[in-house]
């Protein structure tokens, strides 16, 4: 068979191994990680079979890695992350990634030189310390999994995962400083000073590549509005052409000194901007594509790059009398590491917070601590070493790098076989996982809403004859009584706690109803792209003071949301002198009008909900304001689009393009439905569609 046909052969079967290890995963609730990884190493002997020897054609390789795996999970990560919740959380963000990561690179390096000399093993110490850069860096797939899975808090996610990115960059700038003054074979004044620039350009000038290729590629998304496969494209352009770019960009500005660009910092930089700012110039109905896209995307990623790290180990001919010894003490060392390097950052961070919204508390930091887990970027600095590469005084028989592979790979393991199987011991014995008093409601109350559509279908059913009576007995009274019980839970919690109320409970259901009524205008085109940003955001404000225990949302009016993509597209601007974008009348009564649909959306299905879930009066008082504010804010709105209107005849064009949009976009979902229910042929359906765009 021809190799290329064998190599996609390896690829498909490795994938069915994924496939299957991910329905174990689920079955047995482990890490679904560490389950690939023990698939790796099982198949080695298969692959010792003639008829599967083909898998050993599918092999890990640093270009592989580096620039085709590594900007895929690092663009899934960050095009996810709320820019507001990152900077809200920076400095914490900032001193775990980059002061926590070279306290770790440095203690790593003086804790393995001194244990392992105790074992009469003197490794160079330069060595160890290009392996402290490269191990010091936490993979956050598997932990950020269990996270969610165990439901620790979100703050501490978003810290976790924060952390995780910047220090990928961190490190491998980090690595290549260290590898480039080992190459030399000196280390003095010169190259510290050499050293530091690099660092410094790589981190900044990747943040500032990052913002083009972000900005750039943001506007391309404009180009192709509402087109999912050309926007899904140029969301994968984003990850690969600016990891790429920025890799093999670099200039010599004085001396011989090279200037570096990040591909990491860029990457994660350009992903966050597409993000919280390109996010905007796609519709919503092609977002969910496109997130699944991804979704999907980085899970053939992980897992391939898994395993094949259990497929990499086995293979390496090497006594292990030998390198157990080394292995155990870098494991130790490298742990106690991880702990100086997160109190580190922790102590002075939370002497300056102390007994604010911001300080860390002590559970957090045991699980930072224990919950690093290291991966697939370790791996691929290792392979990017030269095979060639060599150290005055090297100890031992095998290579420089053969060395740092191993002790890496045990590294890796560890963490992964031990301390990703106890997270989540660790995670209940610090109570990370126990609800809040507001939590513990959404439960109850979701489960109450849960048995009162349980209770209204059977009432229905039994009405309609199409259900006898013995079932109300058998399934309608379990739910009522169900139903009963956790709704007087609910009213114990309201009772007992200071910061939530129903109050509060039925505001942040409002909001939500908002954000579905305002993503389903943008969807049919009937507000702008400033109009939708505008509202999202205030959305997302009055979704974090609900989050921070406020009993009441506060009215739009009020709002405050920096944008933080905006302002800098707002300096840029300036900076080159170009024209700021004006806000048209037009973008104003879309705003209005969207304001007043979002309202009566609110209204109504506030109305069914109540009747549903609260009954014999429950929360009457709190329900009846709610709708008289919302009733107010449409009001508002109606009287401004009415001023609007009155005061620019010409609007009323517009105004009544509008409503055809919305015309449209009623018979396009009206035909959808009739073409997946099969009352339209394919020939049909395209041919109505058709018509449907000529008109329009």
């Amino acid at each position: 068979m021809d190799h290329s046909a064998l190599l996609l052969l390896a690829i498909g079967t490795m994938m069915l191994i994924a496939i299957g290890v991910q329905i174990i995963s689920k079955q047995f609730k482990l890490p679904y990680t560490v389950l690939l990884v023990i698939a790796g190493i099982l198949i080695v002997p298969l692959t010792k079979i003639p008829a599967f020897d083909y898998l050993t054609l599918f092999k890990l390789t640093p270009h592989l890695l580096f620039y085709i795996f590594l900007p895929i999970l690092l663009f899934e990560a960050a095009y996810n992350m709320r820019l507001t919740k990152v900077l809200a959380d920076v400095k914490i963000i900032s001193l775990l990634a980059v002061f926590g990561l070279i306290v770790s690179t440095v203690s790593v390096a003086f804790i393995s030189s001194y244990l392992l000399k105790l074992f009469g093993i003197d490794i160079p110490f330069m060595v160890l310390l290009l392996f402290g850069a490269l191990i010091s860096a936490t993979d956050p797939v598997a932990v950020l999994a269990l996270f969610k899975e165990y439901g620790v808090p979100g703050r501490l996610s978003l810290i976790f995962e924060g952390e995780s990115l910047f220090n990928d960059a961190t490190s491998v700038a980090l690595f290549f400083v260290i590898l480039d003054v080992i190459r030399v074979g000196a280390f003095g004044t010169h190259e510290f000073i050499h050293g530091f620039i690099m660092f410094f350009t790589m981190m900044v000038g990747g943040a500032i590549a990052g913002i083009i290729f972000g900005l750039g590629f943001s506007k391309m998304l404009q180009f192709v509005d509402g087109d999912a496969k050309s926007q899904i494209t140029i969301t994968m352009l984003v990850a690969h052409v600016t990891f790429i770019l920025t890799e093999f960009f670099h200039i010599i500005p004085f001396g011989n000194i090279h200037i570096h660009l990040s591909p990491i910092v860029a990457t994660v930089i350009a992903a966050m901007i597409v993000g919280n700012y390109g996010r905007y110039k796609i519709r919503k109905n092609v977002e969910e594509y496109m997130d699944k896209f991804w979704d999907y995307f980085a899970f053939i990623s992980n897992s391939l790059v898994f395993l094949l790290l259990g497929l990499l180990f086995v293979n390496i001919e090497v006594s292990l009398k030998e390198i157990i010894i080394p292995v155990g003490v870098i494991i130790v060392a490298v742990a106690i590491s991880r702990v100086i390097a997160v109190y580190s950052a922790i102590i002075p961070f939370n002497m300056k917070f102390r007994k604010t919204k911001q300080e860390i508390p002590r559970s957090w930091s045991y699980l930072l601590s224990w919950g690093s887990l290291r991966g697939s970027l370790a791996i691929i600095m290792v392979l990017m070493i030269p095979d060639d590469l060599t150290v005055v005084n090297w100890p031992l028989e095998m290579s420089v790098k053969n060395f740092i592979l191993i002790v890496t790979i045990g590294c890796i393991y560890f963490t992964l076989f031990f301390k990703a199987t106890t997270i989540p011991k660790a995670i209940s014995r610090l109570k990370l996982d126990k609800f809040t008093d507001l939590d513990e409601v959404r439960y109850l109350e979701g489960k109450a809403y849960y048995y009162a559509m349980t209770i209204m279908e059977v009432n229905k059913s039994i009405n309609t004859k199409t259900l006898g009576a013995k079932v109300w007995n058998e399934i309608g009274l379990d739910a009522k009584e169900k139903y009963d019980s956790n709704m007087k839970k609910i009213d114990e919690i309201i009772e007992r706690s200071s910061s939530i109320s129903e109050d509060t409970l039925l505001h942040r259901y409002a909001v939500g109803i908002e954000r579905r009524a305002l993503e389903e205008l943008y969807i049919s085109g009937e507000i702008s792209e400033y109009g939708y940003k505008k509202l999202i955001n205030k959305l997302y404000v009055q979704e974090d003071r609900i989050e921070e225990g406020h009993k009441k949302a506060i009215s739009f009016s009020s709002l405050e949301y920096v944008d933080v993509t905006d302002s800098i597209i707002t300096f840029i601007r300036k900076a080159f002198f170009f024209k700021e974008y004006q806000v048209t009348n037009y973008d104003k009564l879309m705003y209005y009008r969207a304001l007043a649909h979002i309202a009566q959306a609110v209204l109504k299905e506030l109305e069914e909900f109540v009747e549903a879930v609260y009954e014999d009066g429950f929360a009457k008082k709190e329900v009846t304001e709610l709708q008289r504010t919302y009733k107010k804010y449409r009001k508002q709105s109606i009287d401004k689009m009415s001023k609007l209107l009155d005061e620019n005849e010409y609007l009323m064009d517009k105004y009544n393009n509008l409503l055809m949009k919305k015309i449209k976009y009623l018979q396009k979902g009206a035909i959808d439905k009739m073409y997946h229910n099969e009352l339209l042929s394919q020939r049909t359906y395209f041919k109505i569609l058709n018509e449907l765009k000529k008109d329009s």
